[in-house]
């Protein structure tokens, strides 16, 4: 399988290739009207794939019919059933008329399609009914596979799951040069497989090691990685897209394997097999079996390669029918929705990103990723710092970034470096900037002025959007003239697949900003929810009673390894003290102080941090935090801590059975906090939604959970309180139930549902 390590079964990241479903055409917005006040559109729209533009068929001078997916104009194709069914009527319709071959293409130079309806999965219910869906969408990808004539997939745009079986189903495959050209059997994303053959006919193509790779991780890839892995045969310029599909079939169409010998050893040799699956295996052990979708993808690509691609299909349609009901799909499906409503936050703002330039103020870490996101996305940067060696190492680390991605052309890699100013520019760079981004660690004494000046030296209508604030963002602007223009944007650091971003609305902030704010996140590829301010805002704060709670632990002398090991398990993507160590001790300890001054003794226990941090134990990159680093960088729990804290020794070691509620439930009793206070917008399931999608692009909350409320729902709200009060009694009141969680278990109410 190889690839890169944050490549391995990444369900956490590039959430956004997941298999698209259509919402419903996209209605004109504007700005001030785009982001409401009081509740933020992460629900389902009406889904208008249910009533999709038919296919058009028509025929070239050659006597080679052209079928479109999707009607002239129409941006996003859905393969529903209805439109399935009419493909195989078309496909009829062209050989009966005797057809020398047959071109698909999508409906535009953008779009291909997007794959199956994932609305209809969501309705799916039971296991026969997920069998027959899969069943017949590989007997119609059979009928072209098999067809009397030749079928060209032309393919412009995304062609993503059941749009790439489709075309795997076809004679042959073209791609036009272009960005938006994407190919991906991201199935295992949502939980299911490809299911209309994918895993028999893209091993066939490409080898078993590769075709593996890419679906076990849900790749999805460009088209000139697509053609050098051999899925399409060509890449033309998108004028010339259907000619050369027409010369093609004209000419006659050779399907000679362009497989390697080693992948034929690899896919047909059942000594070269047992070596591929030993390695995958080897992959979906780090699982822990919370996900069962690649185990069954594996499974039936190697019954396809063993028994014959009949025997394969049937093994796709019984893994689809046992897939698509379970938590983890229904969790994932859920979880894909809540993004792409995400994804509408800012529409109505996106034109006036049209020429944008920002300013990043802050040559550190997350100051380096968001200028490398904007520019990117074509966006040009001016990125400043008091500090030149800050600046210099700064761009160091930008070109590395930028020189790992291989998806991008030495040319496109050379434009993303040559759109970022790393001098410290001049007050009318900045004056001219539309959009200024602060990601400063200073003090807020320091940041306040910092920011009252650069304020005066912008536009009046210039977005200020304030960086990660532990007190909140309202105090850094009392001297900053225009406010409605200030907000705060957390950006939360790309590792464990973060991909989010919190605005933080302030009672000055105007919706044109949030607007505008909104568009500017979702351009540049994460997900935006629109917070009130305060301190922690929405992620940190539920989060800290996570690291509060291992704190408390360790302080009752319990291994800090078997802590880590519990939380990993539990399918969170590092452990407290891990994390504590990755993000340095520097970095919390002003968060959770900040945290204990505004919500008292629940969110105590900081101490612990300051006592190692004042011994020069302040984390990974300091030397060494809770964990020490070998000479062959292994991490072993460091002794130093123990002597530091005084820690008492403890006669039995806990399970993970015992520690995982004590880390977990306390998170979900803070978030139902939050829910009930407002913080996520107006109380309700909206407000949920957002919490739910906060946790998962947020902290790395198991996205197989669905979000931290709807395990909550699973787990109910009256386990939850027992448990919390047992902890009270032990450890103290970190563990205290919320009102809100209380008053569910009395009712019986959902936890999405308002509670004064």
């Amino acid at each position: 399988m190889g690839g890169e390590a944050q490549d391995r079964m990444s369900f956490i990241e590039n959430p956004r290739d997941a298999v698209r479903s259509h919402h419903g055409s996209e209605q004109p917005n504007s700005p001030e009207n785009d982001v409401r006040r009081d509740d933020t559109p992460l629900s389902r729209t009406t889904d208008a794939s249910t009533n999709p533009s038919p296919n058009q068929i028509s025929f070239l001078e050659s006597a080679i019919a052209h079928i479109r997916l999707g009607a002239p104009g129409e941006s996003t194709v859905i393969l529903t059933e209805e439109r399935l069914e009419q493909l195989g009527q078309l496909l009829d319709h062209a050989i009966a008329h005797k057809a020398k071959g047959i071109i698909l293409t999508g409906p535009s130079d953008d779009m291909f399609s997007v794959g199956a309806d994932i609305g209809a999965i969501e309705r799916i219910q039971s296991s026969s009914e997920g069998r027959e869906l899969a069943s017949l969408g590989q007997a119609l990808f059979d009928r072209i596979e098999h067809s009397p004539i030749p079928v060209v997939a032309a393919i412009a745009g995304p062609c993503i799951g059941g749009a790439l079986e489709l075309a795997l189903a076809c004679s042959s495959r073209i791609a036009a040069d272009r960005p938006s050209t994407k190919l991906g059997l991201p199935e295992v994303k949502i939980g299911i497989i490809p299911g209309f053959g994918g895993t028999q006919r893209l091993t066939r193509l490409i080898g078993l090691p590769r075709a593996m790779h890419m679906i076990l991780n849900g790749r999805i890839i460009s088209h000139r990685e697509a053609l050098k892995l051999g899925i399409v045969s060509r890449i033309v310029p998108t004028p010339s897209l259907v000619r050369t599909a027409e010369a093609m079939i004209l000419e006659g169409i050779s399907r000679r394997s362009r497989m390697s010998l080693l992948d034929k050893f690899f896919t047909f040799t059942p000594p070269g097999r047992a070596l591929v699956r030993r390695r995958c295996e080897g992959e979906l052990a780090a699982l822990h079996g919370h996900y069962p979708a690649p185990q069954k993808a594996l499974r039936s690509a190697f019954v396809g390669l063993e028994r014959g691609i009949l025997a394969g299909l049937r093994a796709e349609a019984e893994s689809i029918g046992e897939l698509i009901v379970t938590p983890e799909c229904k969790s994932l499906v859920k979880l894909f929705f809540l993004t792409e409503s995400a994804k509408n936050l800012g529409k109505g703002a996106r034109r006036s990103l049209e020429g944008l330039q920002a300013v990043v103020l802050g040559a550190n870490r997350t100051g380096a990723a968001l200028t490398v996101d904007l520019a990117r996305r074509e966006f040009p940067v001016i990125l400043r710092d008091p500090s030149p060696e800050a600046l210099t190492r700064s761009m160091e680390d930008i070109r590395r970034t930028v020189k790992g991605f291989g998806s991008l052309s030495e040319a496109d890699r050379s434009f993303v470096i040559n759109r970022i100013n790393p001098p410290t520019g001049t007050p009318a760079a900045v004056g001219s900037a539309q959009v200024i981004l602060d990601s400063t660690v200073a003090s807020p004494a320091q940041r306040k002025q910092h920011l009252t000046e650069l304020a005066a030296t912008a536009q009046p209508t210039s977005l200020i959007a304030i960086g990660a604030a532990p007190g909140g963002v309202s105090n850094l602007m009392t001297d900053i003239p225009h406010p409605e223009r200030c907000l705060g944007m957390q950006f939360f650091p790309r590792i464990h697949g973060s991909s989010l971003v919190e605005i933080v609305r302030t009672p000055a902030t105007s919706h044109r900003s949030l607007a505008l704010a909104a568009a500017l996140v979702t351009g540049i590829g994460r997900y935006p929810i629109i917070v009130e301010d305060g301190a922690g805002h929405l992620v940190d704060r539920i989060f800290a009673p996570y690291l509060l709670a291992a704190l408390r632990l360790v302080r009752e002398g319990h291994a800090i390894e078997d802590i880590d090991s519990a939380a990993t398990l539990f399918g969170l993507p590092i452990g407290p003290f891990s994390y504590l160590d990755q993000q340095g001790f520097d970095t919390v300890i002003p968060l959770l102080t900040a945290l204990a001054e505004t919500h008292g003794e629940r969110m105590a226990g900081v101490e612990a941090l300051i006592a190692l941090a004042a011994q020069g134990r302040r984390g990974a990159a300091h030397g060494g935090g809770f964990y020490d680093m070998s000479t062959n960088r292994e991490r072993t729990p460091a002794p130093a801590v123990r002597e530091i804290l005084k820690l008492p020794t403890v006669s039995e070691r806990l399970a993970a059975a015992t520690i995982l509620p004590l880390l977990v439930y306390p998170m979900i009793n803070e978030a139902i906090r939050c829910l009930d206070e407002g913080v996520a917008g107006s109380p309700g399931i909206e407000a949920g939604f957002q919490i739910d999608l906060a946790s998962v692009f947020g902290f790395g909350f198991p996205p197989f959970r669905g979000g931290i409320l709807h395990y909550a729902e699973r787990v109910g709200a009256k386990t939850i309180l027992h448990h919390l009060h047992n902890a009270e009694r032990a450890f103290g009141p970190l563990f205290k139930p919320t009102k809100g969680l209380a008053q569910r278990s009395a009712s019986g109410r959902s936890v999405y549902d308002p509670c004064g």
